[in-house]
This record gives structure tokens, sequence and C-alpha cells, in this order.
């Protein structure tokens, strides 16, 4: 009939559900990339570079008594985020799978390709701790001690010290940091000093550690022998990452290639930097 819908017409509507569903499950999943700077609204193709200004601070000056005064030599930096990583998920499904199963892969495929890519991009980001400014970096590589409240303060202490703004702080610690380290804390657990109205370790609640909030991941970088785990005290403005929103999804017939089956695809094009290297803190804990 006339008004029947084909696949062609639904097509763009079909592709555009898929885009929406990699992206929710992108920031659903991710944890270090939801702390940081987020520049995607403007990236577009691969190459293309985005210009983060970073402002420099005012100095102030005397004024002679003849009224006379030098004008600050205000020159403000950049740094660049380059969509310069391209990478992809992909699946094949045999046909006789797909005939024979109740179960279709291709309706998770997504979300688990969405939640792929936030685990990438946060894996990513961990990897920029060897960037941090110089005196940034805390805690022994060599006899590394297990993350507690001393590590936690001296941290805030290097930026609070240095007039980085304590505002849109984000702890991101490696599971290993938090359980086997913050938890000995007994003022942070107990609940008649930390003020909860039970005690952490019988309710498991993720507190707040000086004021701002605390985030547990996997993509936490360990390095060295002995390990060595890099967690972070990150400002907003630390770190930039883009990415192209619109995902490239694209399905193929493999009967060319001999293989009566479906290949699903998903690309993502994308990039990351550290904006600010003064605006975050690597602890160095025991793995």
């Amino acid at each position: 009939m006339a008004n029947d819908f084909d696949n062609t017409a639904l097509n763009a509507t079909v592709k555009e559900l898929w885009d929406e569903k990699i992206e929710d499950a992108r920031y659903a999943k991710g944890v270090i990339m939801n702390r940081v700077s987020n520049k995607s609204g403007i990236a577009s193709k691969k190459g293309d570079v985005i210009h983060v200004t970073i402002d420099q601070r005012y100095t102030v000056g005397t004024v002679g008594a003849d009224g006379s005064f030098t004008p600050q030599n205000y020159t403000p930096t950049t740094s660049d985020v380059s969509l310069n990583q391209w990478e992809q998920i992909a699946i094949r499904i045999l046909d006789r799978a797909a005939a024979q199963s109740f179960w279709t892969p291709d309706s998770k495929f997504p979300s688990a390709a969405g939640a792929a890519f936030a685990a990438r991009y946060d894996a990513q980001i961990a990897a920029l701790h060897s960037s941090v400014g110089a005196g940034n970096s805390i805690g022994s590589t060599s006899s590394p001690a297990a993350f507690d409240k001393t590590l936690a303060q001296e941290a805030m202490l290097r930026l609070a010290s240095t007039n980085i703004p304590l505002e849109e702080l984000s702890w991101c610690l490696h599971p290993t940091a938090y359980y086997n380290g913050l938890l000995n804390e007994l003022q942070l657990t107990a609940a008649d000093q930390s003020g909860q109205s039970k005690n952490v370790l019988t309710t498991g609640f993720v507190f707040n550690l000086l004021g701002s909030p605390v985030y547990l991941s996997t993509n936490i970088v360990e390095t060295g022998t002995p390990a060595v785990k890099k967690n972070l005290l990150l400002h907003k403005s630390a770190i930039a990452v883009a990415w192209q929103k619109n995902v490239d999804i694209d399905r193929a017939s493999t009967v060319g290639s001999g293989i009566a089956g479906q290949m699903i695809l998903a690309q993502s094009l994308y990039g990351q930097n550290v904006i600010r290297s003064d605006h975050f803190v690597v602890i160095n804990s025991a793995a």
C-alpha cells in the first residue's frame, strides 16, 4: 500500500536510535571521562584540533606618586585537543546462529559498544597521569603505602597552596585504594566519628573526601615494581576530552568474503589532553 513504511523510509530513524543508545551508554558507564571538561559539542571530523584557551592570572602593580604605572603583559595560552584516535568495535553474527537463537546480539550492541567506548576513554584519560605538573605527584613509588587520609590531605594541600579552585574537584580512585585503604580509617567509617547514621563498613556508602566526591574506577593505571596505583584528584578543567558524537554504525553482509553472516561495526573518533597540568594531583598508593 502507498502508506506502508519500508526499510528505506525508516532507516534514518533506526540509525538515530542506535546513536542515542550508544551516547546514553557512553555517559552512563563513564567514570573519569565525566569528571573532566567535555568538548565534544564542537568535535566534528578526524584531524580537527580544538583550541582551549587558558587565561593568565592577573598581577597587582603599584602606582607611582606621579600616577605612573606599568600595565601587565597579558598573554593567554592555548592547549589543543586533537581528534586523532580512531577506534572500532565490531561483531560478526553468523546467519545460522541468528536463525536458531532466541537471543539477538545486535539488540545489545549499541549499549554494549557505548560502555566499551566509555571504558576506553577512561583508560586513556587515566594514562595522562604522567603529564601532571611538577610537584603534584605524591606518595612513594618505591615503597608505596595504602591510600589513607594523610595522602588525601597532602593531595588537597597541593592544590590549595597554589590557589587552584577547590570547587569541581573529584577523587578518581582505584577500588584497591578505597577498600584496602580509606575504609581502614576509623574517622571516615565509624558512625560516631564520620557523622553517618551507620558505620560505612555496613552500608557500603562511598563518602565524600575533604568535601569532594569519590569515584571508583578500575581504569586507574597500575605501574612499576612494586606495583603502584596512580590515583587522581582532578579539577574539571585539568583535562579535556572530545569525541565525535554521531557514531558511525555500519552493517554489512560477509557473504562476499565466503562467510554467511553479517558484520556490525561501530567507530569512534576522539582525543584527550591535559589542559592545566597544575590542576590535578597523582596519588601513588599500594596495589
